[in-house]
């Protein structure tokens, strides 16, 4: 999977190879590593001149037909509200007010 991710950064978004890590040490959602770290390009690898980092999951896995099971309105909605408001506090310090 994370060979996949970094494969698509790579062709999609034009992110240098040399600018990723796999396994960096930086506490992001609870883990301790993060599987792949995007640098700063031409910067040296610390926490401070991380850019962007991509935290894997476990491929879903199939039934007895081959079908994935897809997630719902409200767990999609739920997941997206945990990234922003991670995205938010890495910016802001601080967890937006609830609307």
């Amino acid at each position: 999977m994370r060979q996949r991710i970094a494969r698509a950064l790579f062709h999609e978004y034009g992110i240098s190879v040399d600018d990723m890590e796999a396994d960096f040490p930086a506490l992001v959602a609870g883990r301790r590593r993060v599987d792949l770290a995007i640098f700063t390009p031409g910067e040296a690898r610390t926490p401070e001149n991380l850019q962007r980092v991509v935290v894997c999951r476990p491929e879903p896995k199939q039934n007895r037909r081959g079908a994935v099971k897809m997630r719902d309105y409200e767990q999609a909605a739920k997941a997206l509200n945990r990234a922003r408001n991670a995205l938010f506090r890495k910016v802001h310090g601080a967890v937006p007010a609830a609307a």
